[in-house]
């Protein structure tokens, strides 16, 4: 992805630290679309679902003392490996 960053940076002879503020502008208007789509999708899980009802099951990826410990040693890794990769982008960005 890079490569390709700098190989067009060279053809349109741009100055690259204004393309490299421009691509990294456009990553993070990307990375809160997908977060806000992800943060959509939760409430309407948090509403439609009793955590209540929920019992853990051998391979659920929905761990949380794994999700806590991953938590921990870096912010958002949690939320990623419990299946919530947009929200766990979103701590890890913010």
């Amino acid at each position: 992805m890079w490569m390709f960053l700098f190989t067009f940076v060279a053809k349109l002879k741009l100055n690259p630290v204004i393309a490299m503020r421009k691509f990294l502008l456009l990553s993070i208007i990307f990375l809160s679309f997908v977060a806000n789509t992800n943060a959509q999708q939760y409430s309407i899980n948090k509403n439609k679902y009793d955590y209540r009802l929920y019992s853990p099951q051998y391979g659920d990826p929905n761990n949380p003392a794994i999700s806590g410990v991953c938590s921990f040693l870096i912010p958002g890794l949690g939320q990623m490996v419990s299946g919530e990769v947009g929200r766990g982008l979103s701590f890890l960005g913010g």
